[in-house]
């Protein structure tokens, strides 16, 4: 992975599927989404399979016509 990539991450505790940058050797979030101290997840290698509810509103904001 490379410095700047964009890193898609699904929390354990809620299921919800975050946008994370990598920075060096750490992954980092959107201030509103909260998760320094969510725990653990897991990344994920596409969003084929995600369900549209999963996503976090914060990360996939809705498409306003």
């Amino acid at each position: 992975m490379n410095e700047g990539e964009i890193v898609y991450t699904r929390d354990r505790s809620s299921g919800h599927v975050h946008k994370r940058v990598r920075l060096g050797d750490h992954l980092a979030t959107i201030e509103g989404d909260n998760l320094d101290d969510a725990g653990q997840y897991d990344v994920l290698e596409t969003l084929a399979d995600v369900d549209p509810a999963d996503l976090c509103r914060n990360c996939f904001p809705p498409e306003t016509a």
